[in-house]
């Protein structure tokens, strides 16, 4: 077990990840990650990123979430329309 310390940083508490453990679970810098706390201890794992494809998501368009259409009016400068 590693002991880390809780510090701050601007008004967050934060504590750093020694890179033994990093690349113990195959993080890097820049990976998200998943955050919750069960039984009183805080669980990190590698998050679950959901993969969206346009297909899928007209699929979810319907009448009852279909926004009003919004007139953005004439250009008025070299916008490409």
């Amino acid at each position: 077990m590693i002991q880390i310390i809780i510090e701050k940083c601007g008004d967050s508490p934060v504590f750093k990840i020694p890179e033994a453990i990093m690349e113990k679970v195959g993080f890097s810098i820049g990976d998200a990650i998943d955050i919750e706390v069960k039984n009183g201890c805080i669980i990190i794992g590698p998050a679950e990123l959901v993969k969206y494809s346009l297909e899928n998501l007209i699929e979810g368009i319907s009448e009852v979430n279909l926004h009003n259409r919004v007139d953005f009016r004439l250009p008025i400068g070299k916008e490409l329309l």
